[in-house]
């Protein structure tokens, strides 16, 4: 039975894991994460990355029962986040002013381009369809099943005609 993977939508849900992820590291040197130098921006980033991830896969929508959004809504989701990211890295919040960016602000920023780009194909409808077929048995693992070749009439030498004439020489 064919399954479809929407390509983009599971794009966007790894960068909006990415995201997460990247919320609890170092976001400025020394030791300041994104929890400890935003005020608001981080729990937004936070939001926006839930959104791509219950988005990314339909059963956890489902569960939850989450409205479904228009198609164009999906990849403003990552892109604003993307913007958000690369303002605080070109313009740093108060609590981290003076201080370079570190691990968890690029991270953040890569997370949040994986979300634009997964919303961007998710928009152009760009999915993966992968077959699930239930395994025959143990020893078949991992080998395309082979198709036995139809039951043959036995040889008779006499009805048989030989494709050359003899010649005589021997």
């Amino acid at each position: 039975m064919p399954e479809r993977f929407d390509g983009g939508r599971a794009l966007a849900g790894i960068g909006g894991i990415v995201l997460i992820v990247s919320l609890f590291l170092h976001w400025f040197k020394p030791a300041i994460t994104a929890w400890d130098a935003f005020e608001v921006l981080d729990l937004v980033l936070a939001f926006l990355a839930l959104v791509a991830i219950v988005h990314a896969a339909p059963p956890l929508a489902r569960a939850i029962r989450v409205p479904e959004e228009p198609p164009a809504l999906f990849p403003v989701i990552g892109i604003l986040a993307f913007v958000l990211v690369a303002a605080a890295l070109l313009n740093h919040p108060p609590a981290a002013l003076g201080r370079g960016p570190a691990i968890g602000a690029w991270l953040a920023l890569g997370g949040t381009v994986l979300m634009a780009i997964g919303g961007a194909l998710s928009a152009a409808r760009i999915s993966v369809v992968v077959s699930v077929r239930p395994r025959s048995g143990p020893t078949d693992r991992g080998r395309a099943p082979v198709a036995e070749p139809p039951p043959s009439e036995p040889y008779d030498s006499e009805s048989e005609t030989r494709p050359f004439p003899e010649t005589g020489r021997g």
